[in-house]
This record gives structure tokens, sequence and C-alpha cells, in this order.
């Protein structure tokens, strides 16, 4: 059975040859002897017979570790050949793992828990690219500092997890960095948490989600970083109104009319019987705190020109600091 995730990965700079997590399973064996010892690409699971003769392949570039058990974490991997690796869905209580795999280039860590710690990294002297996804107990990511050659950084939370960063000092560090992604994070330092970005001078593309950071953060990355791609942005972004039409399967497409008015009082009916919900218009705002606005009232409109006015004026303050 094939398992397919998300594939959260920035591919436009070429700093990432790995797999897309969809076709991860495309390189699996149930029992690991069906496989050809001159494969390059491989994903290993613990429920997968004769894992343990992974150092059979001497000409892997590309291994995947999936839902590791502990005596997987433990194991002594011994394949130089590895430059791109994949750790997803485990527990290690240290990254100690990484230390089998020190030619690394790329290395993506996505659900792994238990540890606290990244300093396991600086064994890594060759790593360009680093993704990092829902790591739960960790907190202070300085240890990403100890990888002076990384050129390209993304650390994500999900959809259920906002991932907390103490600070982003450790940027200082990553001379060499040309593309930041930090989408569904929390910085928890109070003020100018981006100034570290100033001391990267090779940063070519800055991806930073919305909702997450103070309105002040972002005018400050786009009036000191204004050529780097994605500083420069809206404050706001409009939803427009719209209808959402319904088809079956969905009941709202089906029901009886009398039912539908009934259980549906907001479904309406167009003039070739199609059904659909009217959506309004939304207003999202991009500073942490501030909520979405339904509608465009005249007094809706109004809030947008005022915050608009507001975000630049930020940026020219900030412009005027430099």
């Amino acid at each position: 059975m094939k398992h397919h995730f998300g594939d959260h990965l920035d591919r436009s700079l070429g700093h990432w040859r790995m797999t897309p997590n969809a076709k991860r399973f495309d390189y699996h064996y149930k029992d690991l002897d069906e496989a050809n010892r001159d494969e390059e690409i491989l994903t290993i699971t613990k429920w997968d017979a004769n894992w343990k003769k992974i150092n059979e392949f001497q000409n892997l570039v590309e291994l995947t570790i999936h839902e590791a058990n502990q005596d997987m974490l433990r194991f002594p991997f011994d394949i130089s050949s590895v430059r791109r690796l994949r750790i997803t869905h485990a527990r290690p209580k240290a990254l100690s793992i990484l230390h089998h795999f020190s030619n690394l280039e790329e290395l993506i860590l996505e659900y792994v828990s238990s540890f606290n710690d990244l300093s396991d990294l600086s064994c890594l002297s060759n790593l360009k690219a680093l993704h990092i996804e829902n790591v739960r107990n960790v907190r202070d990511f300085s240890g990403i500092g100890l990888v002076p050659s990384l050129e390209y950084l993304c650390i994500d939370g999900t959809f259920d997890w906002t991932q907390p960063i103490e600070n982003l000092e450790f940027l200082r560090n990553l001379r060499r960095l040309q593309l930041l992604r930090l989408v569904g994070v929390r910085v928890l330092a109070e003020s100018e948490i981006f100034r570290p970005l100033l001391e990267l001078s090779v940063l070519k593309k800055l991806h930073l989600s919305r909702g997450q950071f103070l309105l002040e953060d972002y005018a400050f990355v786009e009036a000191n970083l204004p050529h780097v791609e994605g500083s420069v942005l809206e404050p706001i972004s409009v939803d427009p109104a719209r209808n959402e039409y319904f088809y079956p399967p969905d009941l709202r497409a089906r029901l009886p009319l009398g039912e539908l008015e009934e259980m549906f009082p907001e479904v309406e009916e167009d003039g070739e019987g199609r059904r659909y919900e009217p959506r309004s218009e939304y207003t999202f705002f991009w500073g942490r705190g501030d909520r979405t606005l339904v509608g465009n009232s005249p007094k809706i409109l109004e809030r947008r020109k005022e915050y608009i006015q507001r975000y630049n004026a930020l940026v020219q303050q900030f412009k005027k600091e430099q």
C-alpha cells in the first residue's frame, strides 16, 4: 500500500533533488531481498523484511526511513554514498543517527519527535538543504547555526501545530543561505525577530506565512530586504464573494426542495436548478492577531484602507532607521 503525504519543498532555486513525498513509496520493497543491490533510491520501514541488509546497497544516493522503531534508529548505517536522507514519523531521543550519514547534502525531518536538541546537525558539514516539519519537542533551533554550508532552510508547522522557535539568531551564521521558508511557526522573541536576516547577503527568496508574525515584522522585512523575492507584500488579501455550488453526492444537491429549505435555509437555487450557497467577501489581514472580516461594507473598506496606510507608514519608518 502506498502512502501519500504533502510535499512543501520549494524547488524553485534548484536546491532539492529529493524525491517528492507522494512518490517515496515507489522505491519501497516489503522485503529488501527483492531489491537490486544497485538501487540508488530506497524507502525502508520497520515492517520490512531484511531491512538490516540496507548496508549492502553501496550505490544508494537517497534513503527514506519511514516510521522507524528504536532498533532502526540505533542501527549502524554504513552507506557513505547517501547524499539525501528523509526521516519521517519517528521518535528518536537524539539525532545521533545523523552521524552515520556525514556526506549528506539534503535532509528532511518530518514528524520526528522526542528529541529537543539539534546540535547533532553539526556533523553534516556538506549539508546544503534542510527541511524540518513538525518537530514537537524542539524550541531551540540554535543547532542549525552549526551548519554554515546551508543554502536552503525550511521550518514548517502543520495545520494542527504551530511550531515554536525561541529566536532566529542562529540565522546569522548561515551566510550561504539563499532561500528561507518559515510557515506555520511562532517566533517567541519579542521584538525585531527578523534582524538576523540582515546578515544574509546572498538571500534570494523568502516565504513567510500569513498571520504568524506581527505587522511590524512584515514591514521590517520589506523595508530592509526589498531585493529578496517574497519580502514585498500587500498587507491584506481579499477572497471575493462567490457562489459555492453543490453537486451529487452532496446531500444539499439532492434533497427535496421542502427538506432543503428546512435543513439548509442558506442554500439557494438558480434558474437552471443548480443549488448554491452565496459566500461573502473575506478580508484577511497579514498581521498576527488581526481578525478576518466578512463582507464589503463601507466600514470594512475603510478598515482596509487604514490598515494599508499603517503598514506603509511602518515600512517608511523602518527605512528611515536604516
